[in-house]
């Protein structure tokens, strides 16, 4: 918790918005006419809150499914029909989000770092899971792995490393 706490208040962190930042070409998204900018506000009449929640609703789509998103664009509210792609079995848009930087007190990072702490705590009860205890044994790695993971998490940036510091 201090690690990250430490990592949060001198570099601050990204959160993703409902802003689309990237429409990836030849997707769903592109063909619907959504642009970088738009603002996801609603997904079949349901307000779309943060990207979680967008995520989480897409995660119950399916692919061939046509869906309907309410998008802000320069101060006018306009709906599209997207007909969804198949990613994983899911239906998927082709759309990123918009991240903004956030510089933190102290505090927030104390809060932020918790909420982390919590989140990787619940990750770890699930590998637990006899559900997925197979996989989680056959995905585990010795030192050479963790080196791996350790050297693509400092590429990745300072809060992904003090993340997985925290997390091992």
């Amino acid at each position: 918790i201090l690690t990250v706490t430490v990592f949060l208040s001198v570099w601050g962190y990204y959160e993703v918005t409902t802003t689309i930042d990237n429409v990836d070409p030849g997707t769903p998204a592109e063909a619907a006419g959504i642009l970088p900018g738009d603002t996801l506000i609603t997904m079949d009449g349901d307000e779309v809150g943060s990207w979680v929640e967008f995520q989480t609703a897409m995660a119950a789509t399916k692919p061939a499914q046509t869906i309907t998103l309410g998008l802000e664009r320069a101060g006018e509210v306009i709906e599209v029909d997207v007909t969804l792609a198949d990613r994983e079995g899911h239906g998927f848009v082709g759309v990123g989000p918009r991240p903004v930087k956030v510089d933190p007190t102290v505090l927030q990072s104390l809060g932020k770092s918790l909420e982390m702490s919590r989140d990787t705590f619940v990750v770890v009860l699930g590998l637990f899971d006899p559900s997925r205890f197979a996989g989680t044994v056959e995905k585990c790695t010795g030192p050479v792995g963790l080196f791996d993971q350790a050297k693509q998490a400092a590429h990745a940036g300072p809060i992904d490393f003090a993340y997985l510091i925290a997390a091992v």
